[in-house]
């Protein structure tokens, strides 16, 4: 026994070298040592939305309220389940507007088919990754599910690329030209030239003040994305265990009216 445990210490020990102390500790559970030091990992946080933001903010992605910073670009990968399930989920990327501790902000192009999945509640998952994977350094990949929720677009206006609201805004101009109402998702390009003169227009418009609040709501809509569950697995050439970290929301009979907290994070294999 005591040679066993010798040698479970001295793998440990040359392990140690190249870890971090919660990887060392995860390693302690694998080579058979007590399962209070696998208990003793400490959680990056214990709600994974202000994790996200705190991270982000340290990476230069979003300001201290988890406004996207101007001109950086802040993507994620957003699917919907499909009204029909005959039709698969509905896959876009879109860009990150905010995080907060309520949920991840985005919007689409309003009447489009990836807006009334949207607005109906379907289940939805999202994928973001952010960080280099490259030696002396780590990555993340964040995994979500849930739902989204519409917000006032008043809340996002004024942090959205002036681009993106001119394309959305030029894109419902020229489908109501051949009176169609936009809310086909692939709409053809029937007139590249034209199209591009309806660009210009709208951006010298919006430029000068001249795109009006009803124009503007009727071509863009605001969501957010309220997580029900969160996942972050981190880690980097260097990492001899990629760290995986799990966030569930409490059953809301276990919460204060009016909020849903966030179960004690737990450590998961990493695949």
């Amino acid at each position: 026994m005591r040679s066993t445990v010798a040698r479970n210490g001295t793998r440990l020990a040359a392990a140690a070298r190249g870890l971090q102390s919660s990887q060392v500790l995860a390693a302690a559970s694998v080579v058979g040592c007590s399962t209070r030091s696998f208990a003793k990992l400490s959680a990056p946080g214990l709600d994974p939305l202000e994790v996200l933001r705190e991270t982000s903010l340290k990476k230069g992605l979003c300001d201290q309220d988890g406004f996207r910073v101007a001109g950086v670009h802040w993507v994620f990968s957003v699917a919907v389940n499909a009204a029909s399930p005959d039709k698969p989920p509905n896959l876009r990327t879109l860009g990150i507007q905010r995080v907060t501790d309520a949920g991840i902000d985005f919007v689409v192009k309003n009447g489009g088919a990836s807006s009334r999945d949207l607005s109906a509640g379907h289940p939805m998952s999202i994928l973001l990754s952010q960080g280099k994977y490259v030696p002396g350094e780590k990555a993340e990949q964040w995994r979500g599910e849930g739902h989204a929720e519409k917000i006032p677009l008043s809340q996002l206006l004024d942090k959205i690329p002036r681009y993106t609201i001119t394309n959305m805004v030029a894109t419902k101009r020229f489908a109501a030209e051949r009176s169609e109402d936009g809310s086909e998702e692939r709409i053809l390009m029937k007139d590249k030239s034209h199209m591009t003169e309806v660009v210009q227009q709208t951006r010298m418009e919006l430029e000068n003040g001249q795109v009006d609040e009803q124009e503007l709501e009727s071509s863009i809509s605001a969501y957010r994305f309220c997580p029900d569950r969160m996942e972050r697995m981190k880690g980097g050439p260097d990492s001899v265990l990629w760290e995986r970290w799990e966030w569930s929301r409490a059953d809301a009979g276990d919460c204060p009216e009016g909020t849903l907290a966030w179960n004690q994070p737990v450590y998961l294999l990493p695949h």
